[in-house]
């Protein structure tokens, strides 16, 4: 295993510590480890380029390890109220749709499927990330500060989010009509 996919391995196991804590009460420490998975996220790429270690397995396990701390991430804060259903919906139907059209292309296609993302795949999970981020912050302090900025930036990033997760969903249903 390369140093790229150990990082995102090792952000796969900061899955399980965000969600002890979470679970736990725990807020800092949960933040702490959303904001070291997504500084992950963007080293393994960055070192997997650079290292020009870029592999099969790696391409495989960066989208998974992102499936899995979205599904976590928003699930739990979606679970407490802390995330609104129809940001939940947008996001759970995004990511199912986007895994069932990529294993249909994968089990019915003789070509080999790439999983790069698009920029409007980013784009929401940037968005998706600042939102889950400002609400983790609003819930691990107890200063006032923290707490009007949450009130504000939240429901404003959790409607961007929202019309992201759309407009991605749509990019990737037209790059997957090309695969069919």
């Amino acid at each position: 295993m390369n140093i790229p996919n150990a990082v995102t391995v090792l952000r796969m196991v900061g899955v399980a510590v965000f969600a002890g804590a979470f679970i736990a009460g725990s807020m800092r420490l949960a933040f702490a480890f959303l904001i070291a998975a997504a500084l992950s996220d963007i080293l393994d790429g960055l070192l997997a380029r650079v290292l020009r270690q870029e592999s099969d397995l790696g391409s495989f396990l960066d989208p998974l390890a992102d499936k899995l701390f979205v599904a976590v991430t928003v699930g739990l804060l979606s679970i407490r109220g802390h995330l609104p259903w129809w940001l939940w919906t947008s996001v759970a139907v995004r990511e199912l749709t986007i895994m069932a059209g990529w294993l249909r292309v994968k089990l019915h296609s003789r070509i080999g499927l790439k999983t790069r993302p698009l920029a409007s795949g980013k784009a929401a999970a940037f968005a998706l990330m600042t939102a889950v981020a400002v609400v983790m912050l609003r819930l691990g302090t107890d200063h006032p500060a923290p707490h009007a900025f949450a009130d504000i930036a939240a429901p404003v990033l959790f409607v961007v989010c929202t019309v992201l997760c759309w407009v991605s969903l749509a990019d990737y249903l037209r790059r997957l009509r090309t695969f069919v």
